[in-house]
C-alpha cells in the first residue's frame, strides 16, 4: 500500500472503514438471526446496531493507533 500514491491518512481511513463495514455486516447478520429465532425482539435489536457500530469504531481506532507505534 505504501508504494501507491496514497497517503498514510488514506490508508488509515481505508482500514477503519473496512473494519466498520465488517462490523456492520457481522452485527446485522447476528441480529437478523437472533430476531428470526425469537431470542431478541425487533424493537430491541434495532438500537443494538448503532451501539455495535460505535464499539466497532472504537476498536478500529485503537487498532490503528497501536499500529502507528509499531516499528516493523
Amino acid at each position: 500500500m505504501l508504494t501507491t500514491p496514497l497517503s498514510p491518512r488514506d490508508i488509515a481511513i481505508g482500514e477503519v472503514s473496512w473494519a466498520m463495514v465488517r462490523g456492520c455486516v457481522y452485527t446485522a447478520a447476528m441480529l437478523v438471526i437472533t430476531t428470526a429465532v425469537g431470542l431478541t425482539p425487533p424493537a430491541r435489536a434495532l438500537p443494538m446496531l448503532p451501539a455495535a457500530l460505535l464499539v466497532t469504531f472504537c476498536f478500529a481506532a485503537v487498532g490503528c493507533a497501536v499500529t502507528t507505534f509499531l516499528r516493523s
